[in-house]
């Protein structure tokens, strides 16, 4: 308060026309006195002027000097301040991405680990042979305890066809499960952006919940809807495992570990719906024209795999998929005996012909009308240079 009231004198003092008004009176008293007195006045006024300017002088230096040194110390605290700051929002940077980002990838993912475990499950009991045990743990006991005791290859023999491959197909549902459990884990884990994005979880949560309950009906005791069972249940896996692949956008398509999983689960689960398809015709007894006809019957997979096996743009997993499939139902046409009749019949040359078509299409070279690489190629980069000549300046501005 002292500093501002010497401030304000020094302000109102350095006024010519208020310096003038202090010193009027001093100037009358001097006229009125004598001349000996008016020398005294003048001397005295002389003598405290210099003086006093000295004095207010040094004051205001020295109110200048805390100035200076109160807006050092602001500037000071302003840096220190700015620098907690930025040291604090490094540190959050720090904890969003080494922490929080990865915990949300984990949670993002948690419901897709679930239903794998839970379809790992089920595909484990639903394929041991009658009479075996395994050392589960309660809680997996619990979750698998509605598995019925009729398994994937004992089920396949309840409703054999002509077409049915050999047991060992079946395994490829714990295959399944492994791929899924290191795919999803390779995503959650990994630095940078995840693997999977929110549509691929889902749809891989969706198909392993259906893959699960279709497990969970082929388990149970052998009955006549069963087989409608599997057609109401199969053929929605792999048109929702088969929606990240159909949105790709190239053909053919290039395998990678994003969709591998995609690949092997709707190749496998597509035989699966055709083989499911085939046992209703023959079996269900709906259909009075295919009722009792395995023949008849496979013909129709034999068909519905043959223009599976010739669509275009499919990936190598895939390719290989279709071959080992078929070859396992020729396998096992020949592990069951050759004779005249089963080798005329539509059944066995069928399996031979799309078996030929799987493996050719296995090594064949891609078509080059399916995807001409230097075409698109060209009209990506006449389209990038389109882009770049509409953000370009004039030529007289370069």
């Amino acid at each position: 308060k002292r500093l501002l009231r010497i401030q304000a004198t020094m302000a109102y003092l350095s006024r010519p026309c208020l310096f003038s008004l202090l010193l009027l009176p001093a100037v009358v008293a001097s006229f009125s006195l004598a001349p000996s007195s008016r020398t005294a006045v003048v001397t005295r006024a002389a003598d405290w002027r210099p003086s006093s300017f000295v004095a207010i002088t040094a004051i205001a230096s020295s109110s200048n000097d805390a100035q200076e040194q109160f807006e050092d110390a602001q500037e000071q605290f302003e840096e220190t301040e700015d620098s907690l700051q930025k040291n604090v929002r490094n540190g959050l940077k720090k904890i969003d991405s080494n922490v929080l980002q990865r915990a949300i990838r984990i949670g993002n993912h948690l419901p897709t680990l679930i239903s794998l475990v839970y379809f790992g499950l089920m595909s484990m009991v639903s394929n041991m042979p009658s009479g075996s045990s395994l050392n589960l743990s309660p809680t997996a006991k619990a979750l698998t305890r509605r598995i019925g005791p009729v398994t994937s290859a004992e089920f396949s023999a309840a409703f054999s066809t002509a077409i049915t491959p050999v047991s060992f197909v079946f395994f490829a549902w714990p295959l399944i499960s492994v791929v899924q459990l290191l795919t999803v884990g390779i995503s959650a884990l990994r630095p940078g952006r995840s693997l999977l994005s929110h549509a691929d979880l889902t749809c891989i949560s969706m198909a392993n919940v259906l893959a699960a309950a279709w497990l969970l009906v082929t388990s149970q005791p052998v009955q006549a809807t069963s087989p409608l069972s599997q057609v109401l249940i199969l053929p929605f896996i792999p048109l929702i495992i088969g929606f990240p692949l159909r949105n790709l956008r190239m053909t053919p398509i290039k395998t990678n570990w994003r969709n591998a999983i995609y690949q092997l689960y709707s190749s496998f689960t597509t035989i699966a719906s055709f083989l499911a398809l085939t046992v209703e015709l023959q079996y269900g007894g709906r259909i009075p024209l295919f009722g009792g006809r395995g023949e008849l019957c496979s013909a129709v997979f034999l068909s519905l795999y043959a223009f599976l096996v010739r669509f275009p743009g499919q990936g190598i997993i895939k390719r290989y998929v279709n071959a080992i499939a078929m070859g396992g139902i020729v396998l096992k046409k020949l592990m069951g005996g050759l004779t005249l009749k089963s080798v005329l019949s539509v059944s066995f040359l069928g399996s031979c012909g799309v078996l030929y078509l799987a493996v050719n299409k296995l090594f064949q070279e891609v078509d080059e009308n399916a995807w001409n690489s230097d075409t698109t190629v060209e009209s990506i980069k006449g389209k990038m240079e389109d882009i770049l000549e509409s953000f370009s300046p004039p030529e007289d501005d370069l």
